[in-house]
């Protein structure tokens, strides 16, 4: 539950702000729920970033629509300098536009269980994490040799948090929300996993690369692969659609977790 455009925008800002405190965030809003008016945010959005003179930053999307045979004609509007982040959707099984892109980072959920004093038990795939594998958009060379990624085209997500609603976050809603009065909400879906992922880009160091290479750069660090750590491989849970959280890379968590602040190229980081 995200309680329409308006809990979209106040999660985003809210979880963005929580985990990279000292970032400039700015809040893009596109005319209507239309295609064209919300690429066309993205294309301000992208513009606004170029005139910073780095032409880097994060962009996260939390939203898409069904997949359709002209999609990548669309994936123009991701061109290289910025991260773009997407929402895997919240309906286990199902691939959604834009995370079906391969200019962008698809980031599906987590479940995470916690006992009566708050400590962490297990984290598991989400049942509702969107995923599985792209109609239109053919395989990337970074998914090349990744382990259970299965045919030709785009699999998806490529990453993941915590998206469940049952353990989500807290966040203030100044509308009425789900027939309850305005005031704090607990929201989750894979609108709340995108941008804390964004978040993370933000503050490390590793993820400060741009366009598909932000990627390949999270095929690289896979548990599979990887001793340093950076990613926590995701197993088990329900099953999200026809898909299950395996060892290694899924169609619901994709290669896992990042670690937080772990999530860094620097060897002097513990």
């Amino acid at each position: 539950m995200t309680c329409g455009w308006g809990g979209e925008a106040a999660l985003d800002l809210q979880w963005t702000h929580a985990i990279a405190p000292f970032a400039k965030l700015v809040l893009v809003e596109a005319k209507s729920d239309a295609l064209d008016d919300l690429f066309a945010a993205v294309q301000t959005a992208v513009s606004y970033i170029g005139t910073l003179g780095q032409g880097r930053g994060q962009i996260s999307m939390s939203w898409g629509t069904d997949e359709w045979d002209s999609e990548t004609t669309y994936d123009r509007y991701f061109p290289d300098g910025p991260i773009y982040f997407a929402s895997s959707g919240d309906k286990g099984g199902v691939v959604i536009y834009p995370s079906a892109s391969p200019r962008v980072v698809a980031v599906g959920g987590t479940s995470f269980t916690r006992d009566n004093t708050g400590q962490l038990v297990s984290i598991t795939g989400w049942s509702g994490s969107g995923g599985g594998i792209s109609r239109f958009e053919t395989k990337p060379s970074f998914q090349n040799g990744v382990e259970n990624l299965h045919g030709a085209n785009r699999n998806v997500p490529d990453i993941s948090a915590d998206a469940d609603p049952q353990s989500g976050v807290a966040v203030w809603l100044t509308t009425v929300c789900g027939g309850q009065q305005a005031g704090w909400q607990v929201i989750g879906g894979t609108s709340l996993a995108s941008p804390m992922v964004a978040a993370m880009a933000n503050i490390s160091h590793h993820l400060r690369t741009s366009g598909t290479s932000e990627s390949i750069s999270i095929y690289g660090n896979r548990p599979a692969i990887s001793t340093k750590q950076r990613i926590r491989d995701v197993v088990g849970g329900d099953p999200a659609g026809g898909n299950e959280a395996l060892v290694g890379y899924d169609n619901v968590t994709g290669v896992g977790e990042p670690l937080g602040l772990h999530f860094d190229d620097d060897p002097a980081t513990p």
